[in-house]
């Protein structure tokens, strides 16, 4: 292909492009004026009051009794176990059935030698609700 060739093809792309994405030179781009009329409908909002952390209320934390534990939230505690390997004192909240719980990574202990497994320290998760 000649250099003219190539040349008068490379315009012919630029102006059909140009018609394409309606940029004639005696129109404003469609571009800006989608940017006008979306910024238009965009109302300016207040920024949310700022608190410091000292001064939010207090959040008491009581462990789940066994009566509260569920089968599906101790099958969700033990996917956020395996799943997440987050250090000890980290804390994840888990939905189940409605309701909120905080999922704690803790160390655990289990008697060596005893029914529950692992045995000696190891990091498990216990459930808390808070109040």
């Amino acid at each position: 292909m000649s250099k003219a060739v190539a040349f008068a093809l490379s315009i012919c792309t630029a102006l059909a492009a140009a018609h394409f994405l309606n940029l004639h030179p005696h129109r404003p781009s469609a571009m800006p004026h989608l940017v006008r009329s979306a910024g238009a409908s965009v109302l300016p909002q207040a920024a949310p009051p700022v608190m410091k952390v000292e001064d939010l209320p207090p959040v008491v934390m009581r462990k789940l009794t066994p009566e509260e534990l569920t089968p599906s939230l101790i099958k969700k505690a033990e996917d956020v176990l395996w799943k997440f390997d987050s250090p000890v004192g980290s804390e994840i909240v888990i939905e189940d059935g409605g309701k909120s719980v905080v999922a704690r990574f803790e160390q655990h202990f289990h008697e060596i030698g005893g029914p529950l497994r692992p045995w000696g320290f190891h990091k498990g998760i216990t459930l808390y609700a808070a109040e």
